[in-house]
């Protein structure tokens, strides 16, 4: 297993896919606090937050390795995870993903030395269960970038309570707009 403890933080250069939830579970089991960074993020947007919040772990998709890398050695990233966006799309499709997008889209690079292909580590560690971190709702979950009066993005800690209690509010204004759980009227 990567060397990974409670309280590293580790940032998450993915869209909304399944690789960032995966990467968002198993960073919280072991007590990691996640930082969401935007994918349109330029390298110079990108440097900031990693230097300033001592991000040493980062988990990108393969179309950002390239601007990960140039950042690096400005930064205190130790670890970098590679993921191609075609990890978990259905056979026909990650198909014809690889014959007429991937090279084209960028999504097609070879991880370097020292750095982690995401299906490799999946497939080393299958079965195997990490060491839990005891926690507790107050303890820090996830570090957002926020632009303040600046524009210049900050790390701000929220708590597992505050997380949660967000995706109650979420719940609730969704029922409420809709009369059902889960469903919204047009």
């Amino acid at each position: 297993a990567l060397p990974i403890w409670r309280g590293d933080r580790v940032g998450l250069l993915l869209p909304n896919c399944p690789q960032f939830f995966v990467a968002e579970l198993g960073a919280w089991k072991v007590g990691a606090i996640v930082a969401p960074l935007n994918v349109i993020y330029t390298e110079h947007e990108l440097e900031g937050p990693l230097r300033e919040n001592g991000i040493e772990t980062i988990v990108t998709l393969s179309r950002f390795y390239d601007r990960v890398n140039s950042v690096r050695a400005r930064t205190p990233l130790k670890r970098v995870i590679v993921t191609n966006i075609k990890e978990h799309f259905p056979p026909v499709l990650k198909l014809l993903f690889t014959l007429v997008r991937e090279k084209k889209d960028g999504d097609r690079v070879t991880v370097g030395a020292g750095d982690f292909d995401y299906r490799t580590l999946l497939r080393t560690h299958r079965g195997q269960a990490p060491t839990r971190a005891a926690l507790t709702p107050d303890n820090p979950a996830v570090l957002l970038m926020s632009g303040g009066t600046t524009g210049t993005p900050k790390g701000v800690i929220q708590t597992y309570r505050m997380a949660v209690a967000n995706y109650v509010n979420i719940r609730q204004a969704i029922d409420l707009r809709s009369g059902q759980p889960g469903k919204l009227r047009p």
